[in-house]
């Protein structure tokens, strides 16, 4: 058996002590650990790919919705959730559930019988209409529901990038826009997007002098985080910029294009004066879609809001 072991410090990769000790406990009793980050493992269970039959989730103190996320998405796991000492133990939790407290998890003394006993099994009745290897239905409802607390995570997970690293290219466009696909096939909740070109950004970066192509990124990635709502990613690839907006919708998407083409247009010291008269890929412009509406991938997506490109000036008219 594969034993999944999550981590928030050290996002699994190199692991950190408390991961080790974990490891070497499991590896000692003869299993095999894989190592990565909480949020990984909670999106692979929340959108139906995840793939061990155990897990290890360590819960700090006032994490009590991401318990109750893990109870439903996890329910049909073998699962060691890891408290902080003295905190109340979480409540609500499917029978076969393990809770261990964080010193013995530090010291490597991981209790093992959560993965030699029933494990998901002994949540089921005897009822026979149920098969030896089911669980107790749980609505769609609270599954939707945990879906969407797990996704409040991933919002969590790009503003921590984001404070990492300031720069555009800590976030992929299309790694990104994929992310968030997935999670709104999960979760029923849909999003917008706002696709940005700015025409010859990427070649003044190329230009000879990386410091100014340097502060020209950070320019145009200080103004478009500067006119976007907290929680919205800001990811790059070369001239493009794409801002998505969580929980957003066409309207939405429409309203914050002209929010961004404004503070554009107010241009940055670092920032290379926008092009007037230029047109196509040299122009600076702005695209917007929404996720149902306008499709559910995010090549479609993408087609929407470049179809839908039009001059910066064209937004800032209804500004």
């Amino acid at each position: 058996m594969t034993v999944n072991v999550t981590c928030t410090a050290c996002e699994g990769a190199p692991p950190c002590a408390d991961c080790t000790a974990a490891a070497r406990a499991l590896a000692a009793a003869g299993y095999t650990v894989h190592h990565s980050s909480r949020y990984a493992a909670l999106r692979a269970a929340a959108t139906g790919t995840y793939g061990f039959d155990a897990c290890i989730v360590p819960i700090a103190a006032g994490e009590r919705a991401v318990a109750d996320a893990v109870g439903i998405v996890l329910a049909a796991k073998r699962v060691a959730l890891v408290i902080d000492d003295n905190s109340p133990q979480p409540t609500g939790l499917p029978a076969h559930f393990a809770v261990v407290e964080r010193h013995a998890y530090v010291l490597g003394a991981l209790p093992l019988a959560w993965l030699t006993g029933r494990g998901p099994a002994a949540a089921v009745d005897d009822s026979p209409s149920r098969t030896a290897d089911s669980l107790p239905e749980r609505s769609s409802e609270d599954r939707l529901r945990a879906t969407r607390r797990v996704k409040t995570l991933a919002v969590l997970q790009r503003e921590r990038v984001a404070a990492i690293d300031q720069t555009p290219a800590a976030l992929d466009l299309m790694s990104v826009l994929d992310d968030e696909v997935t999670w709104a096939r999960a979760s029923g909740l849909g999003f917008g997007i706002v696709l940005v070109h700015l025409g010859g950004l990427n070649e003044h970066v190329a230009h000879n002098d990386p410091a100014a192509g340097e502060a020209a990124r950070g320019a145009a990635f200080a103004i478009l985080r500067g006119a976007s709502r907290r929680g919205d990613a800001i990811a790059q690839n070369n001239d493009d910029f794409l801002i998505l907006l969580a929980e957003g919708d066409a309207e939405g998407a429409v309203i914050a294009a002209r929010r961004i083409a404004g503070a554009l247009a107010a241009g940055a010291p670092a920032l290379p004066e926008r092009p007037r008269k230029a047109k196509g890929l040299a122009a600076w412009s702005a695209g917007v879609a929404a996720c149902p509406a306008d499709g559910l991938s995010r090549e479609v997506l993408i087609a929407r809001a470049t179809a839908e490109l039009r001059p910066i000036e064209y937004w800032m008219k209804d500004a």
